[in-house]
């Protein structure tokens, strides 16, 4: 392959990590999709966890300057792989287009402009069409966490279609105990949005594959998956509410919404699921009694659509400007 100069690999605005393992049916399509990009100051970091297949070799045919490629001796896992391309990445801003997905080749140049409208914000999260926005629009984490509990958040989305804030990412990606928790997506997500502003951009940039083997998709029926995202959901509303993120009103309001679907599941699964996973994993039983039966109401800030109400492109700006 034919290497192709770019301005500043020293300090990239964009690193683009591809983590494999196994993936040589599709590898070859993910690499060449990043390297088709038209805007061009970016580095691309590919880690290979020992694959067993052919996914090595096919890397190793690329001579791009700007990949930077390594082969794990022995199988890391998804995570920890991951964890060592970051720590390698020089870039401002990090995106992980993995080894069976795919990038448009306008994709960066459009994050660029994006960027250049709100550079203060810890990470852009691209969202598909909602009747209440036009993109883009600066969301700071007391929206972002009052979306998240009650309405269609800003967490719908695969990992290849967030950017992150390279600093903030490298600081806070040890706090996820990856060895214990099976949705580390939605929980490193969750920690950066405690800390400041985000920018929900249009969808469309990027192509994230289903394939019947994911991991994710192997949780959807697993009980201790579901309890985990359960208590993933309290313990950042008890880390909202210390910061004053939400009001107490709401944070007791969340709890009591909580504690019908935390109990219901405790009766649903007590029979099924031994007694020692049940306890060990329960650490909210008497905080939930215990604000079960308070009422309150909670006005949303994206509760009802109107014309009047849709932040729309001069209103996006005005609010971005205004930060």
């Amino acid at each position: 392959m034919e290497s192709i100069p770019i301005a500043n690999m020293k300090h990239p605005l964009f690193s683009i990590i591809t983590v494999s393992y196994n993936s040589s049916k599709f590898i070859r399509d993910t690499i060449e999709s990043v390297l088709a990009s038209t805007f061009q100051d970016f580095e691309y970091i590919i880690g290979d966890d020992c694959s067993t297949d052919n996914t090595w070799e096919i890397i190793e045919e690329y001579n791009d300057s700007r990949i930077i490629k390594y082969r794990n001796v022995t199988n890391l896992r998804e995570y920890p792989n991951r964890n060592k391309a970051i720590s390698m990445a020089k870039g401002e801003w990090i995106l992980f287009i993995d080894g069976d997905d795919l990038i448009y080749s306008h994709a960066l140049s459009f994050i660029q402009s994006q960027i250049n409208l709100a550079p203060d914000v810890l990470m852009l999260l691209m969202k598909w069409y909602r009747k209440e926005f036009f993109y883009p629009i600066k969301i700071s984490p007391r929206d972002f966490f009052l979306e998240y509990y009650f309405n269609l958040g800003f967490l719908g989305t695969a990992f290849t279609n967030v950017i992150f804030n390279s600093r903030i990412l490298k600081k806070y990606i040890n706090d996820v105990d990856w060895e214990n928790i099976r949705f580390g997506d939605d929980f490193l997500r969750l920690r950066i949005a405690l800390e400041g502003d985000c920018l929900i951009i249009t969808d469309q940039l990027t192509f994230w594959r289903e394939s019947t083997n994911q991991v994710s998709k192997s949780y959807l029926n697993d009980s201790l998956a579901y309890l985990e995202t359960l208590e993933n959901r309290i313990y950042f509303l008890q880390e909202a509410r210390k910061r004053d993120i939400l009001t107490g009103l709401e944070h007791n309001f969340i709890l009591r919404t909580f504690s019908r679907e935390y109990f219901k599941f405790i009766l649903k699964e007590c029979f099924k699921l031994k007694y020692a996973n049940i306890f060990r994993k329960l650490k909210n039983v008497g905080l939930l009694i215990n604000i079960f039966n308070q009422k309150c109401r909670i006005q949303l800030p994206f509760e009802e659509y109107t014309p009047d109400n849709l932040l729309n492109f001069s209103k996006s700006l005005n609010r971005l400007n205004s930060k």
